[in-house]
Parts: C-alpha cells; structure tokens; sequence
C-alpha cells in the first residue's frame, strides 16, 4: 500500500490533493478555473459552486461531497 501510494504521489496525485484542499475553503472554485484554464483533468465534489464550472462528465467528474471512494476512483479508474 506504502508504495502504491507513493507512485501516486510521484505521477502528480499531490497537486490534485492540494487542489482539492484550496477548493474547499473557496466559494467560486477559482482552482478549478484555473486548472480548467491550464487543461488539466478536472475532479470535484458536488460542492456549491462546483456545478457552474464542472459539468459531469463534459468538462470534468463531479462526485458526492465527503466520498473518499468516489474521488479515489475518479482520479485513479
């Protein structure tokens, strides 16, 4: 598990965990916007706010707020 996660943590998991830690404290998810901007792979919580950005599945994957599985398996089919 150690190591699995740290491969994950090697390919980039960490900027899109630190993502999501900023998203949380915001009202409009300038993260997303601007990780929309950069064209990067978007995953968000169902979140107020997020919805006005992300679309499902058209611009990025929405999943339900406080769903570790969810986001897991968003970000790592």
């Amino acid at each position: 598990m150690v190591l699995a996660a740290r491969l994950l943590w090697d390919k980039g998991i960490a900027e899109y965990i630190e993502a999501a830690r900023q998203l949380r404290a915001q009202g409009l998810p300038k993260s997303l916007i601007e990780a929309a901007a950069r064209a990067l792979p978007l995953v968000t919580t169902d979140a107020p706010g997020c919805r006005e950005v992300v679309r499902h599945e058209v611009d990025g994957l929405i999943v339900p707020v406080k769903d570790a599985h969810a986001l897991s398996s968003a970000i790592v089919p």
